[in-house]
C-alpha cells in the first residue's frame, strides 16, 4: 500500500450525474446474506440520490444487472464520511459460496460533488473495482487495474467483514526524530516462531537531513532482541523518501511467542524536528476490523527508562517484518516474504 505509507487516500469515484456508476467485485465466502454494508464518500455537497444493489456476476467479470435477491436494493442520499447503507428488508436467498458479487452504487438522481473514497491502487484480484460513466447499461463497466475497493460488508449476525476490500483510509503522519520512534505492537502466537530477518518501511517521506536511520526489535521488557538492530546510513538514503527503505539483519533472529515492539527511529537520537522521516499508519473503520496481531504504537522518548508506549489498535502501520524463508547452513537467505498488518 504505497499510496498509503506516502500519506495519501484512496482514489476517488465521482457518481455525481445520473448513471454515474461503482461496481465493487468480491467472491463470497460463504452462504450468508448481505445486510448492509459501508462506503466512504470524501465529499457531499449536495445530495441526489444513489441506488445500491448486490448482483451477481454476468460470467465475464461484471455486474449482471440482476439483483442476487429481491431486497438487496436500497435507494439512499450520500452523506460525507463512513455511511452505512442498509436494506429495508433483509435479503433471504444466500450468497452462493465462491461465486463472484457486486455491490453496485448506481447515481439515479443527480447531486453536487458526490465523490467516493473509491479504491487503493494496488492488485488483490478477483476482488476489483469497476466503473462506468452509464452503468444502466452493464456492459460499460471496466475495471480499474490494481484497485481494491474501500468498503466493508455487513452478513447475517451482524458480522462486519472486508471480503478482500480495504476497510481503512490512510492515517495521520507520525515524524520520526530526535526521541521518537515509530513502529509495530506485534503478538507472535503460541506455538509459532517468526525467523526475522529485517524490517521493512514502505515509503517513509525524508524531509531536510536527518540522521542515520535504524531499525530495532524490543521484547516485552523494553530490551532490544539479541542480534535485532540494524542502522541505516543516511548518505545511503538520499534519495529513498516515498520508495521502501529495508534494514537487514547481520542473521535471522528468532522471534518465539510473546509480545515485541518492532521500531523505526533515528541512531544517536539528537535529530531535529526539520529533519526527520514521516511515517505513516491505515486507519480502519473500526478496532475489529483492523488485525490485533499488527498494530500501530509511537513514543515521544524510546530513550527513557521505561517509555510510554501510545497503542492506537484501529490504526496499522506501514511497516512490516522481512521473514526468512529459506535455510541452510549459512544461516539462511532471505526472501520476499513480509509480516506485516496489510
Amino acid at each position: 500500500m504505497a499510496t498509503v505509507a506516502g500519506g495519501g487516500q484512496p482514489l476517488s469515484v465521482t457518481l455525481s450525474t445520473t448513471g454515474n456508476a461503482v461496481s465493487f467485485r468480491f467472491e463470497a465466502p460463504d452462504t450468508r446474506n448481505v445486510l448492509s454494508i459501508w462506503v466512504n464518500w470524501a465529499t457531499v455537497t449536495a445530495a441526489g440520490t444513489v441506488q445500491l444493489r448486490i448482483e451477481t456476476d454476468n460470467g465475464s467479470g461484471k455486474p449482471s444487472g440482476t439483483l442476487y435477491d429481491s431486497n438487496a436494493v436500497k435507494n439512499f442520499a450520500p452523506v460525507a464520511g463512513w455511511q452505512q447503507i442498509t436494506f429495508d428488508t433483509a435479503p433471504t436467498a444466500g450468497l452462493v459460496a465462491g461465486s463472484l458479487y457486486h455491490v453496485v452504487l448506481l447515481t439515479t438522481a443527480p447531486g453536487t460533488a458526490h465523490v467516493l473514497r473509491g479504491y487503493w491502487a494496488s492488485g488483490a484480484y478477483p476482488v476489483n473495482c469497476l466503473t462506468a460513466s452509464d452503468g444502466t447499461t452493464r456492459a460499460n463497466f471496466a475495471e480499474n487495474s490494481n484497485s481494491i475497493p474501500v468498503c466493508t460488508v455487513v452478513f447475517d449476525g451482524n458480522a462486519e467483514e472486508s471480503v478482500g476490500f480495504a476497510s481503512f483510509l490512510g492515517g495521520s503522519a507520525f515524524s520520526v526524530y530526535g526521541t521518537r520512534a515509530f513502529g509495530a505492537k506485534v503478538i507472535v502466537p503460541t506455538g509459532v516462531t517468526l525467523s526475522v530477518v529485517g524490517g521493512v518501511a514502505e515509503g517513509p517521506l525524508r524531509n531536510g537531513t536527518p540522521d542515520d536511520l535504524r531499525f530495532r526489535i524490543l521484547n516485552s521488557s523494553g530490551v532490544v532482541v539479541s542480534g535485532a538492530s540494524v542502522t541505516l546510513k543516511k548518505d545511503g538514503l538520499t534519495s529513498a523518501s516515498g520508495r521502501r527503505v529495508v534494514g537487514r539483519f547481520p542473521s535471522p533472529v528468532s522471534l518465539s511467542a510473546g509480545t515485541y515492539r518492532a521500531i523505526w527511529d533515528q541512531a544517536g537520537n539528537t535529530s531535529t524536528s526539520g529533519n526527520n522521516w514521516s511515517f505513516y499508519s491505515a486507519t480502519h473503520r473500526t478496532t475489529a476490523l483492523a488485525p490485533s496481531y499488527f498494530t500501530l504504537t509511537t513514543t515521544t522518548d524510546v530513550t527513557a527508562g521505561t517509555p510510554t508506549w501510545v497503542d492506537t489498535p484501529a490504526d496499522v502501520p506501514t511497516i512490516g517484518l522481512q521473514l526468512n524463508n529459506l535455510s541452510g547452513s549459512g544461516g539462511g537467505v532471505s526472501g520476499a516474504r513480509i509480516f506485516s498488518g496489510f
